[in-house]
Parts: structure tokens; C-alpha cells; sequence
């Protein structure tokens, strides 16, 4: 991973495929190295709901569908510069905070709140709302107040 320099700062915080429009579109990232079977539960549960959050499938079961076909695939998050939490399963239609240097820029997603939560690896699928609905009034307030530090 690469060192970044002490200029480092929060940017915006931003949709990841805003910010990121090469990451594979039928990819979810998941925190640690690559599964050689099945991964756990718990990150099963979140890719579920990050796949309905990132409109990669209607709803739940869907989801679990597409990730058990290999249709949705779950891909090392660091491998592209991404850092996801715990259980936590991004995808690329979910809200990252976005930080950097000069040189560098990584992704880690904004957390929907408390438990349940998808970084515990829930399936509740309160999480998908709080997902859309807190992440984006975040994103709405938070923004214009990174901007104006600039």
C-alpha cells in the first residue's frame, strides 16, 4: 500500500462509482484477501444488502441468487484501494469518503450508522435504507462544508 504524505485530507465523500468508474460493475469488495470457498455469513448477509444498496439486484434474495451464480462476483476491496471494515461489503453504488494526498487516493465507505449495521455483517434490511437515506444526507451536509476548508 502506498505511504501517503502528511498533506493527506478527507476530499468529499462520494459515490464510489462516481469517483471510480473502472471498478468492475458486477463486483462487490469485501476486506481482506480472496476467498478460496465460501465466505462467511456474515459477509454473505452484507453482500447481499450491499448488491440491493448498489442496485445490482432488486431485493435480498436476488441478491443471494446473483452472488451464489457467480453472476456478482466479491473481489479483495485493498486490491483497489479500497478499505472496507470488518464484514463490510462495498459496492460501487454506495458512499465512500474519499482521501488522499497529491499522489493517492483510497475509498472507504461511509458507515450507515449503528448496529445493525452491514460492517457487523446484518442482514437487516433497515440497513439498505439507512444506506440511501442517512449516507446521502450526510454526503448533502457534509460536502459543502469539506469544500469551503479548501
Amino acid at each position: 500500500m502506498a505511504k501517503l504524505k502528511t498533506n493527506t485530507r478527507l476530499r468529499r465523500l462520494v459515490h464510489l462509482y462516481e469517483a471510480r468508474p473502472d471498478l468492475p460493475a458486477d463486483t462487490l469488495f469485501h476486506g481482506g484477501p480472496p476467498y478460496r470457498d465460501t465466505p462467511p455469513k456474515a459477509v454473505l448477509n452484507a453482500a447481499a444488502l450491499a448488491a440491493v444498496i448498489g442496485e445490482m439486484a432488486e431485493d435480498v434474495s436476488h441478491a443471494r441468487l446473483l452472488i451464489e451464480r457467480g453472476d456478482i462476483k466479491l473481489a479483495p476491496a485493498q486490491d483497489y484501494g479500497i478499505a472496507a471494515p470488518l464484514a463490510m461489503v462495498v459496492s460501487p453504488g454506495m458512499w465512500c469518503f474519499e482521501v488522499g494526498d497529491a499522489q493517492h487516493t483510497f475509498y472507504a465507505p461511509v458507515g450507515e450508522g449503528p448496529p445493525p449495521a452491514l460492517r457487523f455483517g446484518s442482514d437487516d434490511s433497515g440497513c439498505i435504507t439507512r444506506a440511501n437515506v442517512w449516507c446521502t444526507d450526510a454526503a448533502r451536509n457534509i460536502n459543502p462544508q469539506i469544500a469551503n476548508l479548501l
